[in-house]
């Protein structure tokens, strides 16, 4: 179990060549369903070190797109990606939190879109509510991808920006499941050894 934490460290890199340095556009992908996946299984004091590595990595990415360049480094521009990283990801912190919930809750289908449905609502009141607009939308990473995608042209036409936050959100959810098949097909009968020889020796 210790060593699922070995993750964190891998958030915060993700998390920073994601949307920001050098924007590795599969970084993006792999982050969801690893941080769901996560969050799903370690105890919720753990999602306090998640927070941190995703907002120090939001920082990064926010402060390399600030000076492209590389010639511009203000102290202005560290305080302000500061600030970004940390507070954009309470929102990730709320959506997490409510999927954990979710999947105590609900059986079947409806844990799968607990997650979605908060993140995309949630990104579409700070996009209206916020003067920075979608400067701080994850799907800023997928601009250029999606701009040669006659598909999904298409489909964020009608589905807008928040159709697009759901599709990757959603695909999320799914790879957390994923993962999670993945894990109990491979690792359940050891995992069923070991607890009953523990249980055993008790």
């Amino acid at each position: 179990m210790d060593r699922i934490h070995y993750l964190i460290p891998l958030f915060l890199i993700l998390t920073c060549f994601g949307p920001g340095f050098q924007t590795i556009s599969i970084f993006t992908w792999i982050w969801f369903p690893l941080t769901l996946s996560y969050c799903r299984t370690v105890a919720i004091l753990w999602f306090i070190p998640v927070y941190i590595a995703n907002s120090i990595g939001t920082a990064l990415a926010y402060l390399g797109s600030l000076n492209s360049d590389n010639t511009n480094w203000l102290p202005e521009y560290f305080l302000l990606s500061a600030t970004f990283g940390f507070g954009m990801n309470i929102l990730l912190c709320i959506s997490l939190i409510l999927d954990r919930l979710a999947q105590n809750v609900f059986k079947g289908w409806p844990r799968f879109f607990v997650f979605p449905c908060t993140w995309t609502a949630l990104w579409l009141i700070f996009l209206y509510v916020s003067f920075l607009g979608d400067l701080t939308n994850y799907m800023q990473v997928f601009r250029y991808i999606f701009l040669g995608d006659n598909e999904m042209i298409q489909f964020a036409s009608f589905a807008g920006l928040g159709g697009l936050n759901f599709i990757l959100s959603w695909g999320g959810t799914t790879g957390a499941h994923m993962i999670e098949v993945w894990i109990k097909s491979n690792f359940g009968n050891a995992l069923h050894i070991l607890l009953y020889l523990e249980i055993d020796k008790a």
